[in-house]
């Protein structure tokens, strides 16, 4: 009688196809040659020898390294930066050495540093260009910004001037590109609020609470002194392992559950830029800002008590934001007749407020980033 043939030995985790398989899967097909690319950045773990399959030895990943090639296939459609990719597994919770994390830092700040120079460069800068006006090279360029039009033209929140959206350019390169510290009217001040479509925050209120911006313009340019990529590129040199452990939930929160939150608040009161927050609404389609958040994290936590506590509870506010759209997500799959029978039921503005949530959820506006 013939002896039963033994099962294979099952293995321990997933090998590259079935890395692959999942890429391909959720619609990022990856290659052989990608998948070394990525082992070599460091992005995914290398395999280990964890049996033999005859004589042939059968190498595996990691259990949820399938997870980890598909977040970064999202990811790797809007950014192929390593040190951007680093810092977005780290704060999503994948095996990511949080040493590996700090460098990972100070190299996308310094990249921002250099974008910096590369687009404002200072006048006595070699790589300023050129002018026989001898007008200032950030002056220009705020100029040339402020009457550009079209597709890549920065956001117009707030109707302004020619010249005041110019002026509230060159304050923004000077003052939270370069960290330079300039004399500056309240006027001046206030025009940056509205470049950046702040200003509703002095006068918009959420659940009757606020308005969130109150005191003098210049409170926005004091902190340049501790958010702009110089003062965060020193803070970053003497960061510690546990003060990024500690910054890692505040960031996470700020860079996905922002967002959400401003669409959500934009799909509550007909207004995309309510309160100011219009700013944050797609945020989480920009990688590069991830390492800028994280890094601004660990400056508030260690230079500023009051805003670090704001931090916290703002932070605990969010964790019941999956709720709220577990909760959306239920209204839509309610029948047609029990959603307006339970319409019905509500005050004529929270049923206001309900039909404009829901029909922002038709139109997915609260799909646009990854999970929170």
């Amino acid at each position: 009688m013939n002896a039963a043939t033994p099962p294979a030995p099952r293995r321990p985790g997933p090998d590259s196809a079935d890395l692959l398989r999942a890429a391909r899967c959720a619609g990022y097909p990856f290659t052989d040659r990608q998948l070394e690319t990525l082992r070599t950045q460091g992005l995914i773990p290398r395999p280990h020898r964890a049996l033999n399959r005859g004589v042939t030895p059968v190498w595996v990943y990691p259990p949820g390294t399938e997870r980890q090639i598909v977040f970064l296939g999202r990811w790797r459609q809007r950014t192929k930066d390593p040190e951007v990719l680093r810092v977005l597994l780290w704060l999503e919770g994948f095996p990511i050495p949080t040493e590996a994390v700090e460098i990972a830092l100070l190299r996308c700040l310094l990249a921002v540093g250099a974008l910096e120079d590369r687009i404002a460069p200072s006048p006595d800068s070699a790589a300023a260009p050129e002018l026989d006006t001898g007008r200032d090279p950030i002056e220009s360029l705020a100029a040339e910004l402020a009457a550009k039009r079209g597709p890549k033209a920065l956001p117009r929140p707030i109707r302004q001037s020619a010249a005041e959206r110019a002026r509230a350019i060159e304050l923004m390169f000077r003052t939270f590109g370069r960290g330079e510290s300039i004399t500056v009217t309240d006027d001046e001040a206030f025009e940056l609020e509205r470049l950046l479509g702040l200003a509703p925050g002095r006068r918009h209120k959420v659940d009757g609470v606020g308005p969130w911006i109150t005191g003098s313009p210049h409170q926005l340019l004091d902190l340049a002194r501790t958010f702009a990529p110089p003062a965060l590129f020193k803070t970053m040199l003497t960061v510690t392992e546990a003060e990024l452990e500690e910054a890692r939930p505040f960031a996470h929160t700020l860079f996905y559950g922002m967002p959400l939150a401003a669409r959500l608040l934009g799909a509550i009161y007909g207004n995309d830029n309510y309160a100011g927050f219009g700013f944050l609404a797609n945020q989480e389609e920009k990688p590069f800002l991830a390492p800028l958040i994280l890094a601004v994290v660990v400056a508030v936590r260690r230079t500023d008590p009051k805003m670090t506590a704001n931090l916290t509870a703002l932070h605990s506010s969010m964790q019941a934001l999956p709720d709220t759209m577990a909760e959306i997500k239920n209204m839509l799959e309610m029948p047609q007749s029990q959603m307006d029978q339970n319409l019905a039921k509500q005050p004529a503005a929270a049923r206001r407020q309900l039909s404009r949530v829901i029909e922002a959820a038709l139109e997915g506006k609260f799909e646009g980033g990854l999970a929170l």
